[in-house]
Order: structure tokens, then sequence, then C-alpha cells
């Protein structure tokens, strides 16, 4: 896929610049006309990767002068995120994507890493319903969604 999306650059086909966020593969085979992205670790709270595997990873990232991009719907993935920035370190460019739960708790954490958070509005439309079944009120209480 990155290799179509440079040669589409490099044929003039494709105008818009183009960054390629993805797997430590990419680092290897980045072609002239594309710019390499963070390093996405996409988590999922029932199967998450091992903590020194996923340092490991960062580690690589960092090596390559990549920052990373973390998919990050729950509380035990963000507080996973936040441990293995800690361990790994933080660069400026790190995100969080979705940031579906923060709790209020880990703000100050998380603004000490230096952390982009990248939400999603539409979240609310699709499982707003969601949240306020499953989620505690006084979790919710910053929410003007859920105060309403």
């Amino acid at each position: 896929m990155a290799r179509h999306f440079a040669e589409q650059k490099s044929a003039g086909r494709l105008l818009q610049s183009v960054i390629l966020a993805g797997a430590p593969s990419l680092a290897e085979g980045v072609l002239e006309a594309c710019q390499l992205g963070p390093l996405k670790l996409h988590l999922h709270e029932n199967a998450l990767p091992d903590f020194d595997d996923a340092v490991a990873l960062v580690q690589t990232a960092r090596a390559q002068g990549r920052s990373v991009a973390v998919h990050c719907v729950t509380e035990v993935e963000l507080v996973f995120t936040a441990a293995l920035l800690e361990v790994a370190g933080s660069r400026r460019g790190d995100r969080i994507e979705h940031a579906s739960v923060v709790p209020e708790v880990l703000i100050p954490r998380l603004r000490h890493l230096q952390l982009d958070l990248c939400v999603q509005p539409h979240f609310i439309t699709e499982r707003g319903d969601s949240y306020l079944a499953n989620m505690p009120p006084a979790r919710c209480r910053t929410c003007t969604v859920c105060a309403a």
C-alpha cells in the first residue's frame, strides 16, 4: 500500500502530501515521495501486547526518529499506554488516537507525558447510549451530553 501511494505521488496523480503511519517496516522502504509518519500501535483491551515487547516497539520507533500513535479507546488501554510511554519515554508528536475514555485523574499524567489526544466526536452519536448505560454518572460529569 505504501508503495502504491509513493508511485501515485511520484507520477503526479496524487497531489496531496502523504505521511505514512504504521509498522516499523515502513522505515525500511519509505520512498522519497512520502514522509514517514508515526509508528502505529493498535491496542485491544482483551489482548494487550506483552509490556516489554511494546516498550521495544516504542524504542524502535525512537531509533527511526518516529513518534507513536496509539489506538486507545478504553481506560485500561489508556493506563497501559501511559505506563508504556513512562518507561519507553515520550516525545512531542506522540498521540492517543480516539481517547474515548479519559478519567480526570489521568489528565495530569498524560499532560506530563506531553501526549496529544485525538478525539472522535462522532463516538457520542455512535456509542453515547452505551457510555450512559455502562459508565457511572460521576465518571461522565465533565461531559455536557451526559449532564443533559
